[in-house]
């Protein structure tokens, strides 16, 4: 009889147990982030040919060929996080948000030989800045009492600006744009989180994001002295992707 006793305290030990596994991620919880961002820009300045324009084909020729080319930002990250977990046995599914600051550039200045004009030359300085990385996530994976093991996938939100000046040192030239775009993309990646407490726990993970591409035309361009315009029509264009290494730390309530 006591041996019965025994067994069935252990079983109802063990289900109450699981029990309070099974709730020990579930909930809302809230956290703060910091890591680090690297950002990758291919940007591109490019015209054609104008029958009254300032550039020749050859010249034309010459800006396209050097207006291609990569930018990378990158810096400091931090933010906020807002979610919530569904804790079932061994697994767990929720949903994560969160917004980072990025606010970092990167610019390449490229100068090139003007094919019409020997010792003449076009400088063309063009630059990528990224203001903020926001995004809504799925996540889900490996769960124990004190673990989470996890990979995680959804929408990403960001501002990023394209910005460029062309110059050249024969007519005293000078165009140059601004283009802004706030965008979606998408984001995934994987990450571990760790209690330490009743209501805390620490979490690293590593977030990859791709947005769709910016494009427009740039401004009027002018030469010589008195100033004269030209009907040359300058086209920018630029895309970002972002790798995000972050650590963060979360309560739950």
């Amino acid at each position: 009889m006591k041996f019965s006793k025994v067994i069935l305290a252990a079983i109802i030990a063990v289900c109450a147990s699981s029990a309070a596994m099974a709730q020990s991620w579930t909930g809302f919880y809230i956290g703060l982030n910091a890591g680090h961002a690297w950002a990758e820009s291919d940007v591109n300045t490019s015209t054609t040919l104008n029958a009254a324009g300032y550039l020749l084909a050859s010249e034309v020729d010459a800006v396209n060929a050097a207006g291609t080319g990569r930018v990378k930002p990158s810096g400091f990250t931090g933010g906020l996080t807002l979610g919530y977990n569904w804790h079932f046995g061994h697994g767990f599914f929720g949903f994560e948000g969160d917004y980072n600051h990025f606010n970092s550039d990167d610019w390449r200045t490229v100068t090139f030989a003007d094919p019409f004009c020997a010792g003449c030359t076009y400088t063309l300085r063009q630059n990528v800045e990224v203001s903020h990385l926001a995004s809504i996530r799925m996540r889900g994976g490996w769960a124990s009492a004190h673990w989470l093991i996890y990979g995680t996938a959804g929408a990403a939100h960001t501002k990023f600006n394209y910005s460029e000046v062309f110059t050249d040192t024969f007519g005293g030239a000078y165009e140059s744009s601004w283009t802004t775009r706030s965008t979606g993309g998408f984001i995934w990646g994987a990450g571990a989180e760790v209690k330490f407490g009743k209501h805390w726990s620490l979490k690293g993970e590593y977030l990859t994001s791709h947005f769709s591409r910016l494009s427009g035309t740039g401004g009027t361009l002018t030469a010589y002295s008195p100033t004269v315009s030209f009907p040359d029509v300058l086209t920018h264009s630029a895309d970002l992707s972002v790798d995000m290494a972050r650590v963060g730390v979360n309560f739950k309530f």
